[in-house]
């Protein structure tokens, strides 16, 4: 056994007199004095190598006596190659290594996204940043409700009701004291007669999300006194998409049983004429009819007046037809080259509804 353990030290001293002793320190740091950690410095041609510590320092061991090339790397930094380092006597003269950085730099790399408005965190994010006071839906939220329009959305935010289903009162305030948004941008009025808009004609499958705001900000509009209803439609698609949805209702009252109503164009209920209110041919201009009375007499007026079509009476119809509506929704898109491409997003609604006044 003695032997054994002999054997085993004689040969541990062989390999240690076979391995040399030598070292090479040094410093590697940048043109402005500042330590660069992490370096790399390697003797060229061979597989040993380092990296720096903390201060920059680095030690190469197990060397013999010679002279050696040393290669160092960094990144962001040129390759640094330095000859001539000579081992002597089991150590070397202290080295500083200056680096210096690369002429030609990094590429820039910009990454561009997005946020999903359609979604609830996006939307609380967008609260939260905001400088008012304001209330919201979600796409999100909306997928998960029944309803078909904007008008119906709208009725499950909060401060918010609908007046006939499509014009909305924030606050108590009627719809004239409200503004309506479309992506930032001002909608008309869809009354004649009235401030108001019908949000009833947006399909609720093409928003993101709706936004109410309850007070005034600089980057607003200020005419309103109730809030502003900002709408945001979904972004262009990534791919063709169509959405059709039917929908049908009925009143107890109405539906099914006769009715009275006047004489009707065959097209009435796709909401225009067909010929049948059109001004006859011979019916005086409108230059003529404003001549003076002794010029034009209220007899020939009266006979004028008897070219149209006597449609004041009404008609017994035996059964009123349901409700019914159609929603339509649709994006197109073509490629037309990898940097360039048409895109389309659309949107049709349809309703209709009878109602008996009693």
């Amino acid at each position: 056994m003695k032997s054994f353990f002999s054997l085993l030290l004689l040969i541990c001293i062989s390999f240690n007199s076979f391995a040399g002793t030598g070292i090479i320190n040094g410093k590697v740091i940048d043109e402005k004095g500042d330590v660069l950690i992490g370096a790399t410095v390697m003797i060229e041609g061979g597989s040993q190598g380092v990296k720096t510590d903390l201060d920059g320092k680095f030690t190469l061991r197990n060397l013999e006596d010679g002279t050696y090339n040393l290669l160092v790397t960094y990144v962001s930094f040129d390759k640094k190659s330095v000859s001539g380092v000579v081992v002597k006597n089991g150590v070397s003269d202290l080295l500083t290594i200056v680096m210096q950085r690369t002429g030609k730099g990094l590429k820039e790399v910009v990454v561009k996204t997005q946020a999903k408005k359609e979604s609830i965190n996006a939307l609380q994010l967008q609260q939260k940043n905001m400088s008012t006071i304001s209330d919201g839906i979600s796409a999100e939220m909306i997928k998960k409700t029944p309803d078909r329009n904007t008008g119906d959305v709208l009725k499950r935010v909060s401060g918010v009701s609908m007046a006939d289903n499509k014009f909305a009162v924030i606050r108590g305030l009627a719809d004239r004291y409200n503004l309506a948004m479309l992506n930032g941008d001002i909608l008309p009025s869809s009354e004649a007669d009235r401030k108001a808009f019908s949000f009833d004609i947006f399909p609720a499958n093409l928003l993101d999300n709706i936004v109410i705001l309850k007070a005034a900000t600089p980057d607003r509009p200020g005419e309103f006194a109730g809030g502003i209803i900002d709408l945001s439609t979904k972004d262009i698609p990534n791919e063709n998409f169509l959405n059709i949805q039917l929908g049908t209702g009925m009143n107890t009252i109405s539906t099914f049983k006769p009715y009275y109503d006047s004489k009707n164009s065959s097209t009435d209920f796709l909401g225009f004429d067909k010929n049948m209110r059109v001004i006859p041919e011979a019916f005086p201009s409108k230059e003529t009819l404003n001549q003076p009375l002794s010029q034009y007499t209220l007899d020939q007026r009266v006979e004028a007046s008897k070219l149209f079509e006597n449609t004041w009476g009404t008609k017994k119809y035996n059964s009123m037809t349901p409700f019914r509506n159609l929603q339509l929704s649709g994006g197109y898109v073509k490629r037309l080259n990898k940097n360039s491409s048409i895109d389309v997003i659309n949107a049709l609604s349809y309703s209709r509804n009878q109602r008996t006044l009693l």
